[in-house]
């Protein structure tokens, strides 16, 4: 079989459900001889759960560096060996929202087949259950940190929104979901309309579109350590 990078994806949760396991997941696991990852220890937990018979040890496993440096010349140079590459991000698609495009480009730059197969993506579940429209939106990854920042960001995405008629899309990590959250209630406009997707395809799932206002109104919500999704629209 000649080289090719197959994109592997992953589930959303560090224990899903079986039955959350693609067939075609398995299979094209199998034909891999190397796996190009975000982690390692993510991503063998999750290879043990998908095939316990896979044989972890018979594989050669990349993963960035100290720094976040992938070694694009080892990926490369099992590329040229004639092997099947497998990337796997820690949860959901790899290299849509998750680190990998440089390898898939690279494998593009080779010559070197791409194989896409069917899987979760948290930001575009969570955009399809929103309600508010997928066909002109922005994926914009994680929220500044520092207040004053994150206030004009959010404000920036929303006259966009408003102008373009375009979706926004914002995620940050799980213990700071609640500071994002408060920032988004606090900056954007009363009628804006702002969708929370927790804990996708986790016993704790909930996915809820309404205005900030009417956010606004409600009891604060505990914020548990689960990854989240914010989704928001501007009206005109």
């Amino acid at each position: 079989m000649p080289a090719q990078l197959v994109l592997l994806p992953s589930a959303l949760q560090p224990a899903p459900a079986r039955h959350r396991f693609a067939p075609a997941w398995i299979e094209a696991l199998g034909h891999t001889q190397a796996l190009v990852v975000e982690t390692l220890k993510a991503s063998r937990r999750f290879v043990r759960a998908l095939d316990p018979a896979f044989d972890i040890d018979g594989r050669t496993w990349l993963a960035p560096g100290p720094e976040g440096r992938l070694d694009m010349a080892a990926v490369r140079a099992l590329w040229a060996q004639g092997l099947t590459v497998g990337l796997l991000s820690d949860a959901g698609y790899p290299a849509v929202g998750d680190p990998g495009a440089e390898v898939v480009l690279a494998a593009h730059q080779a010559g070197v087949p791409v194989r896409v197969l069917p899987g979760s993506c948290s930001f575009l579940m969570a955009l399809a259950a929103s309600g508010l429209g997928g066909q002109h939106f922005a994926f914009r990854g994680y929220v500044p940190i520092a207040q004053a920042e994150r206030q004009q960001t959010l404000k920036r995405w929303e006259q966009e929104s408003r102008r373009q008629g375009q979706t926004q899309i914002c995620m940050d990590t799980p213990y700071r979901n609640g500071a994002l959250w408060q920032a988004l209630l606090a900056t954007l406009e009363p009628q804006t309309l702002l969708c929370l997707a927790l804990d996708l395809e986790g016993s704790q799932e909930r996915i809820q579109t309404q205005t900030v206002a009417t956010w606004r109104k409600q009891p604060a919500l505990a914020w548990p350590r689960l990854p989240a999704v914010f989704i928001f629209v501007a009206n005109k």
